[in-house]
């Protein structure tokens, strides 16, 4: 019996014989989950469709933080999301919870009320899977899928990301040096067709004080390529971290080339990995509004993308 249980225990090695091939095929013993695995901050990101919106299956982006308190409640959160263009920023309530079956499959479950916006929903279903334990069997990363149940008119797919397993205050100061981006989305309004494809690739260099110190960029804008930052700064703007990990970001072109008439983008961002300096080595957005050959505040761009930290941030001259 001893030696039973320490073989399941361990990793199981055969080689079976196909066609005259050997293939060695491993097997380790099941891990069985449960709500405690999944507790502390996470930083939310998630993209694809809205068949209930106008019009028909319009983009949807969604960023922000939760936090669950590995007994199956959301205890708090915030949320921002962008529905083909209509932005809306609201509150976790009270009584939305979690599920995590034992083969690491789940669900988040939560409601929000709108501080900002119009947007018709409030109520947000998302099957989940485990898909990364640390040392500690906490999840680190989480998988994100359809809406479900009440929230079925949502179809895409997204990331929770740990922030920091226990509570932790956040600020300016834990976005700084460089960190790579890419985003990817739907351009509503700025074209000749609607809801032309947008996909960017860059790099950002942040200040510990709400500054963007520059950076460059090259994006797509339904066929319209342009960049900026090789030879120059690329970008420019600020900043603002809140306590909670949830950030907006805004990015000013710095003599582009091309002739794309997007200018600047206003990103809503969840700061999460957050390193032992309090430092954020991820951060997960999407777009909040962007600005049209120099008027502010248009959300026509509906992206969804993260950065990566990538150490000591170099100012292109």
């Amino acid at each position: 019996m001893i030696l039973r249980r320490r073989l399941l225990r361990s990793l199981l090695t055969a080689v079976v014989l196909l066609g005259g091939a050997a293939v060695t095929i491993r097997a380790s013993s099941a891990i069985e989950l449960f709500k405690f695995n999944l507790q502390g901050s996470y930083g939310l990101s998630w993209y694809g469709a809205d068949y209930s919106g106008s019009p028909p299956n319009s983009t949807f982006a969604l960023v922000g933080v939760v936090s669950l308190d590995g007994k199956g409640a959301i205890t708090a959160g915030s949320i921002t999301y962008n529905d083909a263009g209509t932005v809306c920023e609201g509150v976790v309530t009270d009584g939305s919870t979690y599920r995590v079956l034992p083969d690491g499959q789940g669900e988040f479950n939560f409601n929000i009320v709108l501080k900002s916006g119009t947007c018709p929903i409030t109520h947000f279903e998302f099957p989940i899977a485990i898909s990364n334990l640390g040392g500690s069997r906490v999840a680190r990363r989480v998988s994100m899928g359809a809406g479900g149940g009440l929230a079925a008119n949502l179809t895409g797919s997204g990331l929770a990301l740990l922030q920091a397993r226990k509570p932790i205050t956040l600020s300016n100061a834990s976005l700084h040096n460089g960190y790579s981006f890419s985003w990817f989305g739907h351009d509503f309004f700025t074209t000749t067709s609607p809801n032309n494809g947008f996909g960017a690739v860059g790099e950002i260099g942040f200040g510990r004080n709400g500054e963007i110190r520059g950076g460059s960029i090259v994006y797509n804008d339904g066929g319209m390529i342009c960049s900026a930052g090789q030879t120059s700064a690329g970008l420019s703007g600020g900043y603002t971290v809140r306590a909670d990990g949830e950030a907006l970001i805004n990015l000013v072109i710095v003599g582009a080339t091309g002739t794309c008439p997007l200018t600047s983008f206003v990103m809503a961002a969840a700061l999460s990995d957050i390193g032992s300096s309090g430092t954020a080595r991820r951060i997960q957005f999407v777009s909040a509004s962007a600005a049209l050959q120099g008027n502010t505040g248009i959300p026509n761009l509906v992206v969804s993308g993260i950065a990566v930290k990538v150490g000591r941030f170099v100012l292109n001259k």
